[in-house]
């Protein structure tokens, strides 16, 4: 059953063979990695242009430290901003949101550029909760 459902890396490959013209190594070689690094649960957006690819995966945020969790958000807004500023020079990229099921293998669904925004906030909101819930939950020095 789990080989029925394809790979996260060739569903990208299928949406980027009519659109990546040049930088074919952010395919092929970044967002390779990135996709054989994905565990089941995990999420996130995938876009390309002709000129490149763009690759975010939202982290999976249970058993990190405040130290590992805070780190993740200052790239996350950085990360945000980047992408805020690809979809204004780029406006004609297409997005997609992907979900890893198990294996390396899941979703990969054409979205706007809004709702990838609005799932990069989303999943910036998420480190900001769990790092508020895990700073709360330690104990205090007195």
């Amino acid at each position: 059953m789990e080989h029925s459902i394809p790979t996260i890396y060739s569903r990208l490959e299928q949406h980027a063979e009519p659109v990546l013209q040049n930088y074919k190594t952010d395919l092929t070689e970044h967002d390779r990695l990135e996709c054989r690094s994905l565990k089941a649960g995990q999420g996130g957006i995938w876009g390309v242009r002709e000129n490149g690819t763009h690759f975010v995966v939202f982290p999976l945020l249970y058993g990190l430290s405040p130290v590992v969790l805070a780190e993740l958000l200052k790239k996350s807004r950085i990360t945000l901003e980047h992408i805020k500023e690809i979809m204004r020079l780029h406006p004609k990229a297409r997005w997609y949101n992907f979900t890893c099921e198990t294996n390396q293998r899941g979703k990969v669904r054409l979205t706007t550029a809004e709702h990838a925004l609005s799932r990069l906030n989303a999943s910036l909101a998420s480190i900001q909760a769990r790092l508020a819930e895990v700073t709360n939950a330690q104990p205090h020095s007195q």
